[in-house]
């Protein structure tokens, strides 16, 4: 378990399931690989984003964020 907790550990998990199974995965591939991705591929990862309700992780839920504390966005 990580210092941050129970909780921590468990966003830490989520985040690596959307990245696995949600984000377009030739962009991670992409970026992994050095490769700056372009404007489309910039649209469908905010399009990912937004659709989890991640795009602007700092924002509270009833702007359209997720809520998360200063922790979380860490995380």
């Amino acid at each position: 378990m990580t210092a941050l907790g129970a909780t921590a550990e468990a966003l830490r998990h989520e985040v690596r399931n959307f990245l696995a199974h949600e984000f377009p995965q030739d962009v991670l591939a992409k970026t992994r690989a050095g490769t700056v991705p372009d404007r489309d591929d910039h649209i469908r990862m905010q399009r990912a984003l937004h659709a989890r309700g991640w795009l602007a992780p700092a924002w509270p839920k009833e702007h359209g964020g997720p809520g998360w504390t200063p922790a979380e966005r860490y995380v």
